[in-house]
């Protein structure tokens, strides 16, 4: 599900806080679902907001813990093909890299892997300069 806009955070660490405050979601991973929700319920052509970095940006940031129960690829190639880049951001062992790598689309540069939720705080310095 489309969790929060990156153009509503004004700095990195609003980013992070954000990031943070996601609550987990039990069930199965539908992450092709997620990324088809985030390409047609976002406003991507908004305009930006002046010196804010997130809104100047056309990007998702994908977070899972498991494997997709659905199809990544054509989803991942739709945000590709409307010009927004999109991150994969995998947490614990059950992630499958090759999903992360195809939501990212094939650029390493927007993966990361996270051992578990515990570090995903640390971690979020890292992703926010990735990402602006």
């Amino acid at each position: 599900s489309v969790e929060f806009k990156l153009a509503d955070h004004t700095n990195k660490a609003s980013l992070a806080t954000a990031i943070n405050n996601v609550s987990y979601q039990s069930g199965g991973t539908q992450t092709g679902r997620a990324l088809d929700a985030a390409r047609t319920q976002m406003d991507w052509r908004q305009p930006p907001v002046p010196n804010v970095c997130f809104s100047l940006l056309q990007a998702a940031i994908v977070v899972t813990d498991g494997m997709s129960g659905d199809n990544v690829q054509q989803p991942a190639k739709a945000l590709r093909d409307n010009d927004i880049s999109a991150y994969g951001v995998g947490i614990g062992p059950a992630i499958n890299a090759n999903e992360l790598n195809e939501i990212a689309g094939g650029d390493a540069g927007h993966v990361f892997y996270i051992p578990n939720y515990d570090k995903l705080e640390k971690e979020m310095e890292k992703i926010s300069n990735s990402v602006c």
